[in-house]
């Protein structure tokens, strides 16, 4: 188990926990509001999961969630809104698990333990969220589509530049950018690939921790 939080199942999630509104017509503020917003959007989530972005629509939305197609609207303008939401949401929990395990190296731990058990947490994410990966496919073939990976990549490599500014205080700024944003952008693509096959190839995942060890010890000042 991974050291670093981690929800325990999609339908748990609390979906508005984050403040994100970037994507919603109306901000879900009451107790009652917000449960149903959240049965919403695990009912988009189950449905993609079941029966593909092909068949997700509001009513099939609504129906799932046990809710009139009014109140889906009155939370997301279509379902491009609902896909945009989920991909913000999910790549946001990537973000902040980085940052966590980022702020625990800055707090002193071990970064080489810290880096795998990021990993770990992770590959956790994804099992138990595994929508995040049907809702980044259903967005990457939406035309002109927001570039969510890649906006999650380079705040993920922020996070982790911090850590390393102060782990290798003699090394170009510049080239540790270029290490962290390199570095989060494998790891987000070698899980992706992990994740091609069920079960995930945990071989693979074995791998990338060794290899993500030796190749960022080049840049730590002994």
């Amino acid at each position: 188990m991974s050291a670093l939080p981690l929800d325990a199942e999609p339908t748990a999630v609390d979906y508005y926990s984050g403040g994100r509104t970037t994507y919603l017509s109306k901000v879900p503020e009451q107790k009652r509001a917000k449960a149903t917003f959240n049965r919403i959007v695990s009912a988009a989530v189950d449905l993609l999961l079941e029966r593909g972005p092909a068949a997700m629509n509001t009513n099939a939305v609504a129906e799932g969630a046990g809710v009139n197609v009014a109140s889906v609207y009155s939370y997301f303008r279509n379902k491009e809104s609902i896909l945009y939401f989920l991909a913000e949401f999910y790549e946001g929990s990537r973000v902040a698990l980085v940052a966590s395990g980022a702020e625990r190296i800055r707090n002193g731990a071990d970064w080489k333990q810290t880096v795998s058990e990021l990993i770990d947490a992770m590959v956790d994410f994804r099992i138990a969220h595994p929508g995040c990966v049907v809702v980044r496919n259903a967005v990457a073939s939406i035309p002109d589509s927001p570039d969510f990976d890649a906006s999650s990549t380079r705040e993920a490599a922020e996070a982790l530049l911090e850590c390393f500014l102060r782990l290798s205080p003699t090394s170009s700024p510049q080239k540790l950018r270029k290490m962290t944003l390199f570095f989060a952008d494998t790891v987000t693509v070698t899980v992706d690939r992990a994740f091609a096959t069920t079960p995930h190839d945990a071989q693979a995942i074995a791998f990338l921790k060794e290899m993500s060890e030796t190749w960022l010890s080049t840049y730590v000042d002994a």
